[in-house]
């Protein structure tokens, strides 16, 4: 099977991985109109399911929020002497305002290929999809550095249960950092809602049933556009 990965990633994996993430709309929707980059670095990203079995995250493939409850597992090759970022984010879901996305994980400073002696920036939070929204994008986006930076002004508190400070959008935080970073790698899947979602909301966001379900429908026909919904709903097709 490893064998048979390694063919892949050297037989035109990143062509097809930039096609399947143009006909989802990430470039479009994290970068702005006509960006775009080469993935190079392959990402092998796992979610722990259960004591026997994983998750793992590939070109838009389908999960639910129950199978992506914990930290996920991230791997790829790179030189020891080298430093990283690894962004999580979705453009689908923001409560407020259509242009941003929330902002689920983000680890910077990551030396070579080891995730966790990163710099923990925002800690890990799960899919939480309104109800009735249809099927959001969670993208990780890998960021080569050119060395060491930074990172203190997008330092979260943690556990950060506060919307408003995942509150992101990856086309300012490139514009601001755009000399030190270079997009590199990337993977995403797809998830609707199911009810570990309101556990979410009630429990660790803090946001009440009465509220979430008014505000929901308001979000729906008011700040989820229309053409948005109808993408994240129907374009699994």
């Amino acid at each position: 099977m490893e064998e048979m990965k390694k063919d892949f990633y050297n037989t035109g994996y990143t062509n097809q991985l930039k096609i399947v993430a143009e006909h989802y709309g990430i470039f479009n929707d994290l970068f702005g109109q006509h960006a775009f980059f080469n993935p190079r670095v392959p990402l092998n990203i796992t979610f722990d399911f259960d004591e026997e079995f994983v998750s793992p995250v590939n070109c838009g493939n389908l999960l639910k929020p129950a199978e992506c409850t914990g930290t996920p597992k991230v791997t790829y090759e790179a030189a020891e002497d080298s430093w990283w970022s690894l962004v999580l984010t979705n453009p689908d879901g923001h409560l407020t305002d259509n242009t941003a996305e929330y902002l689920h994980w983000f680890v910077g400073n990551i030396p070579g290929g080891d995730v966790e002696k990163g710099d923990v920036l925002c800690d890990y939070l799960q899919p939480f999809p309104c109800r009735g929204t249809g099927w959001h994008r969670y993208v990780f986006t890998l960021y080569k550095q050119e060395s060491k930076i930074d990172f203190s002004a997008e330092k979260r508190e943690m556990p950060c249960h506060s919307l408003r400070q995942r509150t992101f959008q990856t086309t300012e935080f490139y514009r601001t950092y755009e000399k030190d970073i270079t997009p590199a790698g990337l993977a995403f899947f797809q998830a609707d809602w199911d009810e570990t979602v309101t556990d979410v909301y009630h429990n660790t966001l803090g946001i009440t049933k009465k509220w979430l379900g008014n505000y929901t429908q308001h979000q729906i026909l008011v700040n989820f556009s229309v053409e948005k919904w109808l993408y994240c709903r129907y374009k699994v097709n």
